[in-house]
């Protein structure tokens, strides 16, 4: 199974791609889903969805709060 990741900054900032992202992403249609259109980009231009950015969000903090 290919594994798809991402890393965020502090700002929710796209940093890093894997390289398998491209692929994925060319597959799927999703050329504005490339990485050179969306690293350095806020992580929620590339979420849909009101509810799923609250809990992606909430996500975001909690890992942010607790991996200390």
């Amino acid at each position: 199974m290919q594994s798809y990741q991402y890393i965020i900054d502090h700002e929710d900032r796209i940093t890093w791609l894997s390289s398998s992202w491209d692929e994925f992403a060319g597959a799927n249609n999703g050329s504005k889903a490339m990485v050179s259109a969306i690293i350095r980009q806020p992580l929620w231009n590339s979420v849909t969805g009101e509810e799923t950015k609250y809990f992606y969000k909430l996500f975001t903090d909690k890992v942010r709060t607790t991996a200390n």
